[in-house]
């Protein structure tokens, strides 16, 4: 791994150890900047404000920076679709408990109330960090709209041949299927995670700015605004780690399979249309004729996936050669041969 870098290194017209600077990691260098920089403050504004909404706003925040670190490390390597879902994975399961902490104590506070001469709630403060949190946020946005949008694979270039039958081509060994069918260069699983992160943060800041304006302009209960805001925002983070889950469990399933076919010598389709990777079948909108077509796998055309019929007689043909010699089989002239040790 080291030497491949290296070679690119110099390829590049780098000197070797140093990595390309790369629009992706631009727009995560952005953010990471961004994020830790206000993350301490909100943490400690948290406390200050007697605020668990900026508390579990904070430890999102904390968890999205080391994602994002993640995320510029899976970069910086080219680890390639793995490392992107262990970065993802592991964020994702610490949000999933930042955000059950925010529901158990608004539940606490809701169900009990804290005297609110007590543990006064300081709505300015609150105010002012999610008037902060917006503006980075929408920074961060710039960064992405500026930087990070951009496919790990050219979608012009690649050389790669398309099999006219059922659409799918060849991949390379680092890629798990970031282009469309229709040619069209996708984010990557790494980047589409990060950007998904400054979205919901975005959402998280804007609820601490309506608590903040409810209680100084509207008069409302500090505390009781304090923990619904601090569901809406465990809310927030729920939702948005549905969607981010299910996109990782896919992704999840494509690496696996690519390593599976890769591990077996085969070659890799692009995994966007599942059912024509996997059965064989033609897309929608081909002709009868191309439908009734049976694939045929050939060297020119590695990609085809045989029909299962084919498939069973290879297995049954593998079998019969395993099994020669260990058991007897009737001759030319029909006489049966000596039964083994007799």
């Amino acid at each position: 791994m080291e030497g491949e870098q290296a070679e690119g290194a110099r390829a590049e017209g780098l000197p070797p150890g140093c990595c390309e600077c790369t629009d992706n990691t631009k727009a995560l260098l952005t953010v990471i900047t961004l994020f830790a920089s206000i993350t301490i403050a909100q943490l400690w504004a948290a406390v200050a404000a007697n605020s668990d909404t900026l508390l579990v706003d904070g430890l999102s925040m904390l968890v999205d920076t080391s994602t994002y670190v993640g995320n510029l490390v899976a970069e910086f390597r080219g680890g390639g679709a793995f490392a992107e879902l262990l970065a993802s994975g592991a964020s994702l399961a610490v949000l999933y408990g930042v955000a059950l902490y925010g529901v158990l104590s608004a539940a606490m506070e809701l169900g009990d109330p804290i005297d609110e001469q007590e543990h006064p709630l300081e709505p300015g403060v609150v105010l002012a960090f999610g008037i902060w949190g917006l503006v980075f946020d929408l920074l961060s946005f710039w960064g992405f709209h500026r930087w990070g949008l951009q496919s790990l694979v050219s979608a012009s270039g690649s050389g790669e041949e398309d099999d006219p039958r059922t659409g799918l081509n060849k991949v390379r060994e680092e890629d798990s299927g970031s282009q469309s069918p229709g040619g069209e260069a996708k984010p990557s699983m790494n980047m589409r995670s990060a950007f998904m992160h400054v979205g919901a943060d975005l959402l998280r800041s804007s609820a601490a700015v309506v608590e903040g304006c409810v209680v100084i302009f509207a008069g409302g209960n500090g505390r009781s605004a304090d923990a619904i805001a601090t569901l809406v925002v465990s809310a927030t983070i729920i939702a948005g780690g549905c969607g981010a889950g299910a996109s990782w469990l896919r992704e999840a399933w494509k690496v696996r399979y690519t390593r599976r076919r890769q591990k077996m010598g085969l070659s890799v389709p692009v995994l966007d249309n599942l059912p024509a990777a996997i059965l064989g079948t033609p897309v929608v909108g081909e002709s009868e004729e191309l439908a009734a077509a049976e694939p045929k796998a050939s060297a020119e055309e590695p990609w085809r996936l045989p029909n299962l019929e084919a498939a069973s007689a290879r297995a049954a043909d593998r079998a019969d050669s395993g099994n020669a010699g260990r058991y007897p089989t009737a001759s030319a002239d029909g006489t049966q041969p000596p039964p083994p040790g007799g």
